[in-house]
C-alpha cells in the first residue's frame, strides 16, 4: 500500500505535463493560424473602415441634399414674396398711364409738340399743355426710378408700354435738354438730373424691347 501511494505523485505530476505541452501546442496553432492567414483580420479590418467612411459620406450628402433644397425653397418663397409686393405697384401705374390725362398727354406729344418752340423748354409750351406735359414726363421719370432700382422689372414695364416709353421721349428729348440748359444757366443743383430716370428708362427699353420682352416669357404665344 505504501508503495503505491509514492506512486500516486508520480502519475499527478505526469498528468500536468501533458496538459502542459497540449496546452502550448495549441498556443503555436493559434499563433500558426494568425501567421499563415494575416490578410483575413487585415480585410476584416478594412471592410470595417470603408463602412465607417461609407455612413459618414452618405450623411455628408443628406446633409449637402438637404441644404440644396431648403436654399431652394427659400429663394422661390422670396420670389414669390417679391412678386407679391411688386404687383400692387405695377397695376398701379399701368392704371395710371391709361387714365384719361396721361391720354391726352400723350397725344398732347404726338400732335401738337411737334409745332412747338422747344428750345424754350416747358415755357414754349401753351400753358393748358404744359401741366399735361410734364405730368406725363414725371410719371415716366417716376417709372425709371422704380425700374432702375430693383423694384420692379424691365420686362412688363417694356413688354406693356416700351413702345410709349421710346416714342415720347424720342419727341420730348429737345425739349428736356432745353429744360435742363436753363436749369443749368440758372446755377440750379444738378441741372442733369432733370428727368434723368426717364432718359435712363429709354436707354433699357432699347435694351429690352417690348417684342422681346414679351416673347422672353413663358406664356406667350403670339407671333411678333
Amino acid at each position: 500500500m505504501q508503495e503505491m501511494a509514492c506512486a500516486l505523485p508520480a502519475i499527478g505530476d505526469e498528468s500536468r505535463d501533458l496538459f502542459a505541452l497540449a496546452k502550448l501546442d495549441h498556443v503555436r496553432h493559434v499563433a500558426d493560424r494568425g501567421r499563415l492567414f494575416p490578410s483575413r483580420v487585415g480585410n476584416a479590418m478594412a471592410v470595417g473602415r470603408w463602412r465607417g467612411w461609407g455612413v459618414e459620406i452618405a450623411a455628408v450628402l443628406v446633409s449637402v441634399v438637404a441644404l440644396g433644397v431648403s436654399g431652394f425653397a427659400s429663394l422661390r418663397q422670396l420670389r414669390l414674396t417679391e412678386h407679391a409686393n411688386t404687383l400692387p405697384v405695377l397695376v398701379d401705374l399701368f392704371r395710371e398711364h391709361r387714365s384719361i390725362q396721361l391720354a391726352r398727354a400723350r397725344q398732347v406729344v404726338y400732335e401738337q409738340l411737334p409745332s412747338c418752340d422747344l428750345s424754350a423748354g416747358l415755357e414754349g409750351l401753351p400753358e393748358s399743355e404744359r401741366d399735361l406735359v410734364r405730368e406725363l414726363a414725371w410719371f415716366y421719370d417716376n417709372l425709371g426710378a422704380l425700374v432702375a432700382h430693383g423694384v420692379v422689372d424691365i420686362e412688363p414695364v417694356s413688354g406693356y408700354l416700351g413702345g410709349s416709353v421710346i416714342s415720347v421721349w424720342e419727341r420730348m428729348e429737345p425739349l428736356v435738354q432745353a429744360e435742363r440748359a436753363k436749369r443749368a444757366s440758372n446755377h440750379l443743383p444738378d441741372p442733369n438730373r432733370w428727368q434723368e430716370y426717364f432718359e435712363n428708362l429709354y436707354h433699357l427699353v432699347r435694351e429690352t424691347p417690348a417684342e422681346q420682352a414679351r416673347a422672353q416669357t413663358q406664356l406667350w404665344r403670339l407671333s411678333s
